[in-house]
């Protein structure tokens, strides 16, 4: 018997690696299987072993997902330190206990529904790295122009390679999707209107030589 499971990594690797795009996002789910205590990615190879297919091996590391346990914590109670000495106010830390592959809560929509619930507002995520992520009510968010820059800087001088995310920022508003900034959010409203605006509208059959 193996013991499967999904780590939420980038789109960063090898076509013969088990793994499913998560929808609306730039990451995808792979699938991993513990070897002597260590977990590895699932390659093409091993499913002749296993004589299962990608689709139940996908299936059977997301019952080990949705087994598996979830925490919501603010930045203080991870550090330890009181609540007004936390370096960053309004964000929380969404994890397991162990703090390791906690990103693979992006794939647990009843926690993050529970997450919106507790926070009384859509989120917004940061990628902080695929052990964590941190989110934040959307209402008091900054622009999230301004939110993809600082991921990108904490990336490059914070985080291993090997434990990077994204450089992207998420939004979930009971659907996981991509974050938009203002500026973008305005042009593709823009862009949408000036479309709606650019088609030709349907002449009235007539009747008797006159338009309904």
């Amino acid at each position: 018997m193996y013991t499967l499971t999904k780590l939420v990594l980038n789109q960063d690797h090898s076509d013969d690696i088990v793994h499913e795009a998560i929808p609306h996002t730039d990451l995808v789910a792979v699938a991993m299987m513990e070897v002597d205590g260590k977990l590895r990615p699932v390659r093409e190879e091993d499913l002749q072993q296993m004589r299962l297919t990608d689709e139940e091996v996908l299936e059977a590391a997301q019952t080990t997902i949705d087994q598996k346990e979830f925490r919501i914590t603010t930045i203080a109670e991870m550090l330890g330190i009181p609540e007004q000495d936390a370096p960053e106010k309004g964000l929380y830390v969404l994890t397991t206990p162990g703090s390791f592959g906690g990103a693979a809560v992006l794939l647990r929509p009843d926690v993050l529904d529970a997450a919106r619930d507790q926070l009384k507002d859509d989120l917004v995520i940061l990628p902080s790295s695929i052990h964590e992520v941190l989110v934040m009510k959307k209402s008091e968010a900054p622009d999230i122009k301004d939110l993809e820059m600082m991921v990108r800087e904490i990336n490059q001088h914070e985080v291993m390679p090997e434990d990077r995310l994204s450089d992207c920022v998420y939004q979930y508003d009971g659907h996981l999707s991509m974050a938009r900034s203002q500026e973008i959010a305005q042009k593709e409203t823009q862009e949408k209107e000036e479309e709606r605006s650019k088609a030709p509208t349907e002449k009235m059959p007539k009747i008797g030589g006159k338009h309904l």
